[in-house]
């Protein structure tokens, strides 16, 4: 079983607000790689069930963890999410700002990772801040 201490510095919360899951990144997994236009990162979260934030213990018990891949375009401001389909075929798909399907954990997911690989915001504007006081 993966247990994760709710203060651990290797982990970093992003997302899942209010849908009873608690989503943290293991910064240790974030990795970029420069491309023409922009960049890559692979990430690791940790997704807990978590349906009482403020009953919980010290830990977290139930833990699911899974990759994600994002493509960032600098010129276009765009991140895109690598998706694997059913077949195993792999697409990638634009990750949009002004979709709930997106920014209740994808579009955090990938500006947290973001944010940790290079120290600063991918947007000029970001949709998600960065919580003050945040050392990476």
């Amino acid at each position: 079983m993966l247990r994760l201490r709710r203060n651990s510095s290797n982990y970093y919360p992003h997302g899942g607000g209010g849908t009873g899951l608690s989503f943290w990144i293991d910064k240790n997994s974030v990795h970029a790689k420069k491309t023409d236009d922009g960049c890559v990162i692979s990430v690791r979260s940790v997704a807990y069930y978590c349906p009482m934030p403020d009953k919980i213990s010290a830990y977290y018990n139930s833990a699911t963890m899974f990759p994600a891949h994002f493509s960032y375009n600098f010129k276009t401001k765009k991140i895109y999410a690598e998706i694997i389909e059913r077949d195993h075929s792999v697409k990638w798909e634009l990750v949009s700002t002004n979709d709930f399907k997106y920014t209740r954990n994808i579009l955090p997911l990938a500006e947290t990772a973001f944010y940790i690989a290079y120290g600063r915001n991918f947007f000029d504007k970001p949709y998600i801040p960065v919580p003050r006081g945040v050392n990476f």
